[in-house]
């Protein structure tokens, strides 16, 4: 799919307000310990868009319509996974907190886990679109890798 096609998509959907379930079943992975081996960790896509939200707050759903368009247009070439806030294990180990929600990080784990913390605001459209683009077209390979 054409990236300015998607990038307008993600921002009539916020627009308009669409809900999660007004539209197909969903191919964001939610991150659990039934997901995490079978869809994630043997998966041979082995390039990740990995974000954390908090379902109680008013970020949740926009930033979800947002990775699900993402998660189409990138599909076969990066997962798109979310962790809830609530897998504080995993909330911990990304040193993720309250205040930095919605939280993005691109994961590469072709050789070991290289994790590139995304340092803008996930609800930039546009902004977050050119992140998850560059990691997924190999344009974004090690810069500020945690």
């Amino acid at each position: 799919m054409n990236p300015l096609l998607t990038l307008s998509l993600c921002a009539l959907v916020l627009i308009l307000g669409i809900q999660a379930e007004d539209v197909a079943p969903s191919k964001i992975i939610m991150f659990n310990s039934e997901t995490s081996k079978t869809e994630i960790f043997d998966n041979p896509i082995k390039k990740q868009a990995l974000f954390f939200t908090d379902e109680t707050q008013s970020h949740h759903d926009p930033t979800m319509r947002m990775f699900e368009a993402m998660a189409e247009e990138f599909a076969g070439v990066l997962l798109v996974i979310r962790i809830p806030f609530s897998e504080t294990e995993y909330v911990k180990h990304f040193h993720v907190d309250e205040a930095s929600l919605p939280a993005l990080f691109a994961i590469d784990m072709t050789e070991g886990m290289k994790k590139i913390p995304y340092g803008g605001d996930v609800q930039d459209v546009e902004v977050t679109h050119g992140f998850v683009s560059a990691f997924a077209n190999q344009k974004l390979v090690g810069k500020n890798e945690l």
